[in-house]
């Protein structure tokens, strides 16, 4: 008996996706195909889609693509399982909301160790507070929770380096009105102010976590986009 899983938003949505794709092409679907339908990098769809297999939402198989310049090739695509079938006609894709929406305590206990993380920086344990948020994020999915941690990474590596950027950083909070704006803001300003020309293993780590927080803001609901931002303006006041 396949054990009890409660999807995340990120994952109803490509549960979704891959149902009504595979309805409409009336066979498996290659990740690339999802991929595009989300806006989303290949690499990314097909992680997800294999999670989901993992989690018996999903089969895959190997199937020849004819339209290939080198015929015979093979390429991954996946079907849905009854499991999956079930969870749709029992209103799973109307589940995202309640799922990821993130309560009132949850969220003041996550600001509370975050911004003690910022003042352990200020005894001189910068290094020390990016390892152990690389170390965490990886496995957080929730959106506005993703969002929070790498608000605070980037500040601290922005500390680390020594980079004047905070400063130019907080001035873009008053250029753009739309939440998700300003976080994407937020974060290319902060990567660009620390680049410097400089891409070393700590810094690609740390590119590859802004990736993810930048394909998941729009995952935010509008709540959660001015609780992020209010979060930014909390914790560069307190680097500052």
């Amino acid at each position: 008996m396949l054990h009890q899983v409660t999807l995340t938003r990120r994952r109803t949505e490509f549960l979704a996706k891959i149902l009504r794709l595979f309805e409409a092409m009336g066979e498996p679907v290659h990740y690339t195909a999802v991929a595009e339908a989300l806006g989303v990098s290949k690499w990314t769809a097909y992680d997800m889609l294999k999670a989901l297999e993992e989690d018996g939402f999903l089969d895959s198989a190997y199937a020849v693509n004819r339209e290939e310049r080198v015929p015979g090739r093979s390429m991954v695509v996946f079907r849905p399982t009854e499991r999956a079938w079930r969870w749709r006609e029992n209103g799973g894709p109307e589940c995202v909301d309640r799922v990821q929406a993130i309560g009132g305590g949850e969220w003041s206990a996550i600001r509370k160790e975050l911004l003690g993380l910022l003042d352990q920086v200020k005894s001189g344990g910068a290094r020390k507070v990016i390892d152990e948020l690389l170390d965490t994020m990886p496995a957080i999915e929730r959106p506005v929770a993703l969002g929070a941690y790498t608000i605070v990474l980037l500040i601290v590596y922005l500390e680390h380096l020594g980079a004047r950027g905070l400063a130019t950083v907080q001035n873009i909070l008053h250029a753009a009105a739309r939440p998700e704006i300003t976080l994407s803001l937020f974060a290319g300003t902060a990567i660009g102010s620390a680049i410097r020309g400089v891409k070393d293993s700590l810094h690609k780590r740390i590119e590859a976590q802004v990736r993810r927080f930048l394909e998941s803001i729009g995952e935010c609901n509008a709540r959660e986009g001015k609780l992020l931002v209010g979060f930014l303006r909390q914790a560069l006041e307190r680097s500052l």
